[in-house]
Order: structure tokens, then sequence, then C-alpha cells
């Protein structure tokens, strides 16, 4: 039940992430690695959602726009693709697949010549605003309309690194749902993954380093320098505790748990470019401390990388010996 505009339904065909894949067979060979990821994309595949095609038309009424939009905010693999089930099966929020396009619109609010032009149709920057901000939210708008919600989020990892323009744009009625995981388990994951963070073509480490470091400190900066909009979670509480993280998550941001939020394999879900694992798993499956496993040194690599990061969020960067 997806209405995008006024488009008519079509069939949606899986857009690969943006992420340039690497196949570390090239260079590592490992057939068993080869062999479970093969078997968890067939897994995701034959027990994904349904798929939704748009089947309602939407016109929108300026009147009647969300004014509270929540972003949820993590790097890539930190948990954002399950974070998006858990709040679009919330009854009052619908949240889409990654947008990418936002970034395009907070360009326009920052670009001089973009506010000569308006100032010539007689647009002060605060009506420049609100009408770049219409023009921005206007597919989520329909998306969330279509499903009945009165309140629309946006899961786009990239999105890290245009946080403020994000908050100036939408005002400040929007929400950040910064979520953490351990960054250690962070890039194990994309180590497994072989994604190429760096737009090189291929999976360097040191670049991936330097990519989620930039990443991280404009996440915890953001955060630290607007508490009253920002809400954190960690992965790890989500995946091992969930329901009673989601009764202390959900009136953070102005709503109330719903037990449909544990369900949410359950629930449909919109499909477009996320990790295409996720959209075959049920429940909350715990990924935690395969870092432990990373050969010695990899390991000292990241920890020279992200040591600092770790310390800020409370994670041990050390190995925990067994009691």
């Amino acid at each position: 039940r997806i209405a995008i505009g006024s488009v008519p339904a079509q069939r949606h065909r899986h857009v690969p992430a943006r992420c340039t894949m690497h196949n570390p067979s090239r260079s590592k060979p490992n057939m068993v690695g080869n062999l479970r990821r093969s078997f968890r994309r067939a897994r995701a595949w034959f027990g994904k959602p349904k798929i939704i095609y748009q089947d309602r038309l939407v016109q929108l009424d300026a009147n009647e726009r969300c004014e509270d939009p929540i972003f949820l905010v993590g790097v890539h693999r930190s948990g954002t693709s399950l974070l998006r089930r858990v709040i679009n099966s919330h009854p009052n929020i619908a949240c889409p697949a990654e947008s990418f396009f936002l970034e395009h619109y907070v360009r326009m609010l920052e670009d001089r010549h973009v506010a000569d032009g308006y100032r010539s149709f007689g647009n002060d920057p605060e009506m420049m605003r609100c009408d770049i901000a219409k023009k921005a939210s206007s597919l989520h708008e329909a998306y969330r309309i279509a499903q009945d919600k009165p309140r629309w989020a946006d899961k786009t990892p990239q999105y890290t690194k245009i946080l403020s323009g994000l908050q100036t744009l939408f005002g400040d009625g929007c929400r950040f749902l910064m979520i953490y995981r351990h960054p250690f388990d962070t890039v194990a994951s994309l180590i497994e993954r072989g994604w190429d963070l760096s737009g090189d073509g291929a999976f360097n480490l040191a670049a991936t380093l330097e990519h989620l470091g930039r990443e991280y400190r404009n996440q915890i900066d953001f955060e630290k320098s607007n508490p009253d909009i920002c809400v954190r979670v960690k992965y790890e509480d989500l995946v091992l505790q969930p329901e009673m993280t989601l009764r202390k998550l959900m009136p953070l941001l102005g709503e109330a748990f719903s037990d449909r939020q544990l369900r949410h394999h359950e629930q449909e879900h919109g499909f477009g470019t996320e990790d295409p694992i996720a959209r075959g798993l049920t429940g909350f499956q715990p990924s935690i401390g395969n870092w432990q496993a990373l050969d010695a040194s990899s390991l000292d690599q990241i920890k020279r990388g992200l040591s600092n990061i770790c310390q800020e969020l409370g994670y041990p960067t050390e190995v925990e010996a067994n009691p």
C-alpha cells in the first residue's frame, strides 16, 4: 500500500546498495565464508516480507503535513535495517527504505545561488526553507498517508554527514534516533561482506576505518550539541532486551510502545535499498562479539583507528576473559 505521489502501480526490482561489493574470494579464498553468505542470502530471499506495490493514490494536503519526522541515524552495519523495521511496525510511524535524495535538498538550502533565485520570486529565507522542506518530504508524506499513519521517519546511513542540514531543513520538531553498535563489530561485519565505503572500488581496511571515524564523529558531535532532539539506542540492548529497550525508547520519541514492534517480521515493509539479509530475519537475532575472532593484525589496526570512539560510547576494546 505504498503511494508515491500519483505514479501508477509498478513492480519494483531490487536495487543493489550503493556500497561497492567486493568478492573476498578473489584475494583470500574462503569457501566456508562464501557458502555461509550464499546461504544467508538465499534464506533472506525466501523468507523476505511480501513486496508491497502501490494501490492507492494520495493527494497531499498542505495543512496536514507531519511536523515531527524521525531520522534513524547510524553508520552502515550498525543495526539500522533492523531498527527501520521495528519503527515502521509502529502504528503511528511510517519508515520506508533508504531515500538518498534528501541530501540534495539540504544542498539546495545551503546554496546561495538557490537563495538568490528564491529571492527573485519574492521569497525570504524562511519561505524558501518551508518550500524546499515541503518538496523534500512529499514522497515521505505520500508514504505515511498511504499507510494511514500520522508520522514519517527516514533511515539512510549516508545522512550522518548532513545531520545539521536536516535539522535546519525540517525544523526543531524533528527527532534523531541514534543507533550505535560496537564499532569493532561494525568493522567485522563490513570485512565479512567486503563492503567498500571509501569509493575506491575494493575493500580497504584503512580507508574503511577512516570513513567510519568521520561518520562516528559527525554522529556523536551532533548528539552532544543537540541533546533535546536526539535519542540514543544501542544495538546490543535492542537485540538482547527488545521489549524493555523499546518501552524506554518510544516515549522519548513521543510515542507509546506497541507489541507490533516485537513482531516486526510479521508486518509489511516497503521494498527498497537496504541490507538484503535483514529482509529475511525474524525477531531479534544478536550478532555480538564477532570482532574477537578477527586476526591479530586486523584487530590491532582497528584498535588504532576506533578505540577512542569505543571509549566514548562505552564499549570495551579488549577481549574479556571468561570468569
